[in-house]
């Protein structure tokens, strides 16, 4: 018998040539689940009637210009996912900071992960959420641009004040900027939150930005502070102290199992300084998770969704994409921006009136597009007015003066006259920090992250005098 060791193909015997090594099958993988479309659930996009507390955002679409196209929205605040699936105008915009200086986020750790990158998301979501992409939410103002600047950096810490001046810096007369915070208010404690410029550089701020064009909104806080209570004193009358801004409450959402339709929620500040609300819970937008994520990865921040955002940072965003949608319509129709507190006036003019019981601690009618935009196009070019802006005088009180857009050079122009505006054209160039954008008849320049103007006779007298007070930094 022969060797089972020898000969060819003998074990251990002659040469091996071929070796079949079977292939390991992976385990199967679930795959990334589609995210259905939320937008039947966005009740706030429609219209305003019997069962549905809308701001009719769908009338304003029929518009050119009506989702906001050709104006940016500036959010000041933190906490942005802008890999989020369905923020996909936010991928590649660069955050405005000073040169060297970082996004910082004070709420960062790991037992508070989904608001650590869930607020600001949540707020965009509202604003410009991708429309017809057929996943999830749909944006108020989804053709806006979109800024963003942080109000705490690794440098400066809270730096409220000088985020905003960095969007005026990069924007134009039209765009919005929206105050995502709230500050302790009129020297009260333990959460009696109001808005933020109960500190006096975020009211400076803001005056500098209604000043150059651009319609503010401010979360109105959520501490339920009376801004008319003896506490306040003057601080919120808007006859003696007014910064400019769309002060912004937050009512209900009429929706099933939240709060009774435009009644004053809870929480929210409140008092006749207010101007409009918005929804202030059971809001469906990005970010958070608790209302969707994606079942095969839960973890997959870029999916999460919730249906349940709100306070007065809920409530802004209403306001501040209402706001960005009309300016977009009067660009269209009149070829530039509306006034910035026109535009104040026109939303609580035509808003849906506050409701309930307790409608002596206002907040605000609830923004309603259908008539302001009607409003809008009815008003026509010709009654483009030009509006005050508080000055203090010698005595300590206000003055006020004129400011206008000019649509003929695209610019702010100075003059004395009632028609037209007490600031310096200027242009914009090289910043530093954030990104940059080209505008007409504008130059500026920036130093330490704020905005600097040119020095005019006027303005030297000004300050010397220290008769007024000057819109930019000193």
């Amino acid at each position: 018998e022969g060797n089972l060791l020898e000969g060819e193909g003998a074990l251990g015997g002659g040469i091996i040539t071929d070796v079949v090594i079977p292939k390991v099958v992976p385990p199967p993988q679930a795959s990334a689940a589609t995210t259905p479309d939320f937008i039947s659930k966005q009740d706030y996009l429609r219209s305003n009637e019997a069962g549905n507390n809308g701001i009719d955002a769908e009338y304003s679409w029929t518009f050119s210009g009506g989702d906001g196209a050709g104006v940016t929205i500036y959010d000041v605040e933190y906490a942005w996912n802008q890999a989020h699936e369905d923020l996909a105008s936010v991928d590649n915009v660069k955050l405005l900071l000073n040169e060297i200086d970082s996004s910082a986020n004070p709420f960062v750790d790991a037992t508070r992960r989904a608001n650590a990158v869930s607020h600001g998301t949540a707020v965009l979501g509202e604003m410009i959420g991708t429309a017809d992409n057929g996943v999830g939410v749909k944006g108020i103002s989804h053709g806006a641009n979109v800024g963003m600047a942080p109000e705490y950096t690794t440098l400066l810490g809270s730096a409220r004040a000088n985020a905003i001046l960095l969007a005026v810096n990069d924007g134009k007369p039209g765009d919005v900027i929206l105050l995502e915070m709230q500050a302790p208010a009129c020297g009260l404690t333990d959460g009696n939150y109001g808005p933020a410029e109960d500190d006096l550089s975020v009211f400076e701020a803001t005056k500098i930005a209604v000043g150059n064009g651009f319609v503010v909104v401010a979360a109105a806080g959520n501490g339920n502070v009376n801004l008319d209570g003896q506490a306040c004193g003057d601080k919120y009358n808007r006859a003696v102290r007014d910064s400019g801004a769309i002060m912004v409450g937050a009512g209900g959402s009429g929706t099933a199992g939240c709060s009774p339709a435009r009644q004053k929620l809870e929480f929210s500040t409140h008092g006749t300084r207010l101007d409009v609300h918005g929804w202030g819970e059971c809001i469906w937008s990005t970010a958070y998770g608790e209302a969707h994520k994606d079942p095969n990865d839960t973890i997959d921040e870029n999916k999460w969704y919730t249906d349940s955002f709100g306070g007065t940072s809920g409530a802004g965003p209403f306001v501040a994409a209402a706001a960005a949608n009309l300016q977009g319509i009067a660009m269209k129709e009149f070829g530039g921006p509306r006034d910035p507190l026109v535009i104040r006036k026109l939303l609580t003019d035509t808003g849906l009136p506050q409701l309930g019981d307790d409608t002596d601690k206002r907040i605000g009618p609830l923004v309603n597009l259908r008539a302001a935009i009607d409003t809008l196009l009815a008003m026509g070019e010709t009654t483009f007015k030009p509006y005050e802006v508080p000055r203090r005088g010698a005595n300590g009180g206000y003055r006020t003066q004129m400011s206008r857009f000019s649509r003929s050079s695209s610019s702010w122009s100075s003059g004395s006259s009632s028609s037209e505006s007490m600031y310096s054209s200027w242009s914009k160039s090289g910043k530093s920090g954030g990104s940059s954008k080209s505008g007409k008849s504008r130059s500026k320049s920036s130093k330490s992250g704020g905005s600097s103007r040119c020095i005019t006779k006027e303005r030297k007298k000004c300050i010397k005098s220290k008769d007024c007070e000057w819109s930019g930094n000193i």
